[in-house]
């Protein structure tokens, strides 16, 4: 089973209080900084501020315990910018983990749960999750804000919504659709997830993995 507890191990330590005080910030904040400075970096704290949603004062603290944790470096001119280490460390994650956006307008009407849906790909996903009941995790993604959630595995060359197999893609050619923009291949889960939008979304699906324990 593809377990990587060090992920988790890291992004809990960098959330620790520190003399009894907790961050404004998130297991979910860690990672997605890590990954908008894989993508965009190096980016300064204002820009980071913008793309998470969260104070300068509050992105301030997260980079000085990314730094500490030796994630990024900060230049003085360019700003904050992956470490060897940290590139690693994302790379491991997108091993894991794949993002298919927006995909709203690709459900059907009676896969259509709220008015805005994401999508997420997880490797290996039918291993991973199969110890877990589908209710609950739909359960926990709720309980981090998201509105809704569809879980559905790839076996074979079908994708289908667990626990009924006829419910497949065959009755619903969106799920083929989601298969083919995450590159999906036989026993990866695809997450599709509705929220308000796609910062909630993403945060529900990190905070859903990162409680089951598969980061």
């Amino acid at each position: 089973m593809y377990v990587n507890p060090i992920i988790k191990e890291v992004v809990t330590k960098i959330v620790l209080p520190i003399r009894g005080v907790k961050p404004t910030f998130n297991e979910y904040h860690v990672l997605k900084t890590l990954l908008i400075l894989y993508e965009k970096g190096p980016l300064g704290r204002q820009l980071l501020s913008k793309h998470l949603g969260i104070s300068v004062t509050s992105v301030r603290t997260l980079v000085n315990r990314l730094r500490r944790m030796n994630l990024i470096e900060i230049d003085s001119v360019a700003g904050c910018i992956l470490t060897p280490y940290g590139q690693a460390f994302v790379e491991k994650l997108l091993k894991l983990v794949n993002f298919g956006g927006d995909v709203t307008s690709i459900l059907e009407k009676s896969l259509l749960l709220y008015n805005k849906a994401y999508c997420f790909l997880l490797r290996n996903g039918f291993a991973l999750l199969k110890r877990f009941d589908v209710s609950y995790l739909r359960d926990t993604l709720i309980r981090y804000k998201a509105k809704a959630a569809i879980i559905a595995y790839i076996l074979g060359d079908k994708v289908y919504i667990p626990p009924c197999e006829d419910l497949n893609e065959n009755v619903f050619p969106s799920l083929r659709k989601l298969r083919d923009i995450l590159g999906g291949k036989n026993f990866d889960a695809i997450i599709t997830v509705f929220a308000e939008n796609e910062r909630i979304a993403e945060e529900a699906f990190f905070l859903t993995l990162l409680e089951l324990n598969i980061l």
